[in-house]
């Protein structure tokens, strides 16, 4: 038996902990290599097998905290504050305006549910989705509440120093 073999029933807790482990997975393996992974051991939440038309609606509200040359990317959530927070991380990125981002998508386009960081991450093939069309810019005035409780955090973080 060859010792470095992944036996086929791990496959869906192996490819959830390297996409989870990694922070930025679509910098370490090319974004068509993770959707062939996912495709292969379909739906899961957390690494387990599930029923994507039990767990998730057939239409599917997302967000994507980002630059806007990253829209496509595979790692949204289903949370608008936590996409906020992304965004918020820094609040210019090479002079350049992050933007939260929001899509309604059909739920076949959801490859995977990833908990463990309380981020509501679903990975998502966006290959096959014009992330430019189907996705809208959140109005500012929808992410003031979370501004206020950032920056709130912020100030609690620069007194702790």
């Amino acid at each position: 038996m060859n010792m470095w073999r992944l036996d086929p029933a791990d496959l869906p807790g192996a490819t959830h902990n390297a996409w989870f482990m990694a922070e930025y997975p679509e910098k370490q393996v090319e974004a068509a290599m993770w959707v062939n992974l996912f495709d292969q051991i379909g739906y899961t939440v957390d690494g387990e097998p599930a029923v994507r038309e039990d767990d998730i609606p057939e239409f599917v509200t997302v967000y994507r905290g980002c630059l806007p040359e990253r829209i496509d990317g595979m790692s949204w959530t289903t949370s608008l504050e936590t996409a906020y927070w992304f965004a918020s991380r820094w609040t210019k990125h090479g002079g350049k305006q992050l933007h939260v981002y929001r899509a309604e998508i059909p739920r076949d386009f959801v490859l995977a549910k990833v908990g463990g960081r309380s981020e509501n991450e679903v990975v998502i093939d966006t290959s096959q989705l014009d992330m430019d069309v189907e996705a809208e810019v959140v109005p500012e005035e929808e992410l003031a509440p979370f501004k206020k409780a950032r920056e709130q955090e912020q100030m609690v973080s620069l007194g702790d120093l």
